[in-house]
Parts: C-alpha cells; structure tokens; sequence
C-alpha cells in the first residue's frame, strides 16, 4: 500500500500535466478579462486557431486583440530579448509610438535602438517592429494561459525536498524498515 501511494506521488511531481487535464479536443473559453488584467511582460502560451501553442509576453489587449511581444521569430540576443521585456514590463505603451514614424527610444544597453523601422544594435538591424510586435485577433484565439515560474530558490526547495522523500523510501524499501527508528 505505501509503495502504490509513494508511486502515486512520485508520478503527480513528474507529471502534474496529468492531474486535472482535460479530455483531449476539449477548450474551456477563455477568460477575457483575465486576459486583460495580465501584466506588461508576464509570459503567456497562446493558442491559435489552427496553430500549436507558442510562448508571448503581454503587451496589452482591448476587446478585439491582444497584443504581444514575440521574441522567438526571429530569434533575437538574449540582451535584446530581455531588454524588450524590460521594457514592455515597465512601459508597454512605447510600444504603440513606435509605430509612428521617426519616433526612437535607446534601450537599456547602450547599443540597442528600438524606432518604426525596427530594433537595431548599432547599426545592425536586428528585426523589423512587426516581426516582434504582434497583434492578434481574439475571434483567432482558442487558448491563453498565463505561465507560472517558480522563483529559483522554491525550485531548489521543492527539488531538495523531493530528492529526500524519494531517498527515505528507498532506504526504507531496501532495508524492509528495519533501519528506521531504531
């Protein structure tokens, strides 16, 4: 019995997929206003319809559209990505003037330059705005999800935590608990 319910926890942790999926074909709607109170930045999975599930960061959304950043096509420096969701989690209105022409920001980095006609380091062009800056119909959208992060430290606490549960059973099934509490 122990055994099936150290087997059984052990399979929630590796596979919390798992527990509460839904029926596969099966969508719940989605939660428009959740949507809209996300934050400048959060990391989103966005299913289209006809599409796979993709990552995007919140910019902002309306009734109509929500729009986002997507920084994996093409794929940018990391300092450029990050300094993208720097700035979309601190000011994700910029976003909307620099599709006015002539308008110009420099990003957190000394060489990165965001305007109308793209994101540059130096004078390098790296992409185009509309390449990152998407904007999608609701009426296309079958899933958003907010993902979830856990801070490094709850990951290592969690881990360790794991790591020591899985070492007692074993322990414990090796030694048929005659090592235990004696």
């Amino acid at each position: 019995m122990r055994s099936l319910v150290s087997l059984m926890l052990m399979g929630a942790l590796i596979w919390p997929g798992v527990v509460g999926a839904h029926a596969q074909g099966e969508q719940r709607p989605i939660d428009w206003y959740a949507v809209r109170c996300s934050r400048p930045g959060d990391e989103l999975l966005i299913t289209a319809r006809g599409g796979r599930p993709i990552v995007r960061y919140f910019l902002q959304a309306d009734d109509a559209s929500i729009t986002v950043l997507n920084l994996a096509s093409p794929p940018l420096p990391w300092r450029a990505a990050r300094a993208l969701r720097d700035l979309a989690s601190k000011d994700p209105g910029q976003f909307e003037h620099f599709r006015s022409p002539g308008f110009e920001r420099q990003l957190a980095h000394s060489d990165l330059r965001l305007s109308s006609e793209g994101l540059f380091a130096g004078d390098q062009k790296l992409a185009d705005l509309d390449t990152f800056v998407e904007t999608i119909a609701r009426d296309r959208l079958i899933a958003v999800k907010t993902t979830y992060h856990l801070p490094r430290g709850a990951t290592i606490a969690i881990a360790s935590t794991v790591v020591a549960v899985v070492g007692i059973l074993l322990l414990q099934a090796w030694c048929n608990g005659a090592c235990i509490g004696r």
